[in-house]
């Protein structure tokens, strides 16, 4: 789901705290999981904790690349 997500966050036009959220609850849907779920795992991914502020804020200030590069070497993804 990381690595949708990731591809869905990379492919944005705009960001912002709705598009981030949007993306994120879309990636869930298709997925079939609970996106409280899929949010939880991004914050750890991008964060490296549980407990944050909340999630899209945090996005949004860390910016649509950094963000991305998280995720994506969260899952090893990234070179």
């Amino acid at each position: 789901m990381l690595a949708k997500l990731a591809d869905a966050l990379a492919a944005l036009a705009e960001w912002n705290h709705d598009a981030c959220d949007h993306a994120a609850r879309n990636v869930a849907e298709e997925g079939g999981v609970k996106a409280g779920l899929l949010i939880n795992a991004t914050r750890v991914a991008i964060v490296g904790q549980s407990v944050a502020p909340p999630l899209f804020d945090t996005m949004v200030v860390l910016g649509q690349e950094r963000v991305v590069r998280r995720l994506r070497a969260a899952l090893g993804e990234w070179k």
